[in-house]
C-alpha cells in the first residue's frame, strides 16, 4: 500500500492550534493532548486511505471530508502522492461560506 504524504496547510494549522487551546480551556490538557491524538491518528490513516473520507462538492470540487466527530478534516488529493488538509473545522459551521474561495495553502 502506497503511503502517502500528509500536509497541513497554514489555515488548518491554525485551526488545530485553536481548537486544542479551546478544548484545554474548556476541559483541560488531557482532553486536549487526547483530541490531539485523535487529530493525528485520522491524518495518519489519510496518508494510506486517502479516499476514507466522502468526496463533498459543496466544499469545492475534488474536496473531501473525513468525520471526527463533532470535528471534519477537509482535505483534498493534489497528487497522487500527497494529502493536502484544507481545514479542521466543527461539523456545526457554515461550511459553505468557509469554502467560498478557500484555495491550498
Amino acid at each position: 500500500m502506497t503511503r502517502r504524504a500528509v500536509k497541513f496547510g497554514s489555515t488548518a494549522n491554525r485551526d488545530l492550534v485553536s481548537i486544542i487551546a479551546a478544548i484545554r480551556e474548556n476541559a483541560g490538557a488531557r482532553v486536549a493532548a487526547r483530541w490531539r491524538r485523535i487529530f493525528e491518528e485520522r491524518a495518519n490513516a489519510l496518508a494510506e486511505q486517502p479516499f476514507l473520507g466522502a468526496a463533498d462538492e459543496d466544499l469545492g470540487s475534488g474536496r473531501r471530508r473525513l468525520v471526527v466527530a463533532p470535528y471534519l478534516i477537509v482535505y483534498e488529493l493534489p497528487s497522487p502522492d500527497e494529502v493536502s488538509i484544507l481545514r479542521v473545522v466543527h461539523g456545526a459551521r457554515d461550511l459553505p461560506s468557509l469554502f467560498g474561495d478557500l484555495s491550498s495553502d
